[in-house]
């Protein structure tokens, strides 16, 4: 009896231990936040424009980052655990191996292949021999390419010639042959005018139902209930964008107009703005030559529970969830 209740509190002791490590893991998860950072670099003396951002997640576990330049274009990179999952490395890798597979050749292409000349010194003799033997065609002489041109001159003249059976044609065939080209061209005509009957009749029915989507939507944004679900849906918004904003920002730009006095002018009208940005941004006139340069930085982060609590919220709301069903159905019209 001791031994069978010693092996269920073994069991008890693992079974609590790998619940702990889930939950544990599971708290990692929702409260260990996405840290992001965005970094941009532009010069224009030197044409030097660049841009980095990278995105980080539980200890480094996730790691993506992209990069942007005027060089090298744009280069990204996902690694999960150190290993790479997805990268534009690997794109280019396929195809590069794309463009250098080179088609085999058919099988009436390989006995059109070159002949190589034999190894032994007696059947190289007789390749040899064969090779001098094979006539020259000389296209440069005027005889060769006169022999085609009076060739190809007769051809025209044929065409000139009327048929024996063009000869026996009657002027009743004629005007039979013309009419019925003309019920030809007519019908194609009469075809054409159909045809842009149905397109109108077509744009027409599509102006008609985007009429009554807007008659729909107009109807349902109307109601209370509509109302009091897009302001839930507001607040929601609203707090997830608290929750990303960047919690550091930094922006430094060196400013010069070719008129001094557009340079002021500028300068001004951003200080204006020093209220809302001025601890966010460092400004650096220059007045003697045209220039914009700066620096960009910001980092932030993002918790997963936040986005998590956000949809459980919206999710069982019910004129949340009402609005919803109600902008699907007039979707689906």
């Amino acid at each position: 009896m001791a031994t069978f209740l010693l092996i269920l509190k073994i069991i008890g002791i693992v079974l609590l231990s790998i619940l702990g490590l889930v939950l544990l893991i599971l708290c990692m998860i929702l409260f260990l936040p996405f840290h992001y950072r965005i970094d941009a670099l532009f010069d224009s003396e030197q044409e030097k424009y660049e841009g980095t951002a990278k995105v980080t997640y539980l200890f480094h576990t996730l790691n993506a980052r992209a990069e942007a330049s005027k060089e090298n274009g744009v280069s990204y990179f996902v690694k999960v655990l150190g290993r790479t999952i997805m990268s534009s490395e690997d794109e280019e890798d396929e195809d590069d191996e794309e463009w250098d597979e080179e088609p085999k050749p058919a099988a009436g292409d390989r006995k059109k292949t070159k002949t190589t000349p034999p190894e032994n010194d007696a059947s190289l003799d007789e390749f040899l021999k064969e090779e001098m033997e094979k006539p020259e065609i000389k296209w440069e002489e005027p005889g060769y390419a006169g022999e085609y041109k009076e060739l190809w001159e007769e051809e025209d003249k044929a065409d000139l010639i009327p048929t024996p059976e063009e000869k026996k044609q009657t002027l009743g065939d004629k005007i039979r042959s013309l009419t019925e080209a003309v019920k030809r061209t007519f019908n194609k005509v009469i075809t054409s005018f159909k045809n842009i009957g149905y397109t109108i009749k077509d744009v027409c029915d599509k102006i008609k139902r985007a009429f009554n989507r807007i008659d729909y939507y107009r109807a349902l944004l109307s109601l209370e209930s509509s109302k009091k679900a897009i302001e839930v849906i507001l607040r929601e918004v609203k707090r997830l964008l608290w929750a990303i904003r960047a919690r550091k920002l930094k922006c430094y730009l060196n400013i010069g107009r070719p008129d001094p006095a557009d340079t002021g002018e500028l300068i001004g009208k951003l200080y204006a703005l020093s209220p809302i940005i001025g601890k966010y941004l460092v400004l650096e006139p220059d007045f003697d030559r045209e220039v914009m340069n700066g620096t960009f930085l910001m980092k932030g982060y993002l918790q997963l529970y936040i986005v998590l609590i956000c949809i459980c919220k919206l999710y069982f709301n019910k004129k949340v969830m009402r609005f919803y069903r109600r902008l699907k159905h007039g979707t689906d019209k």
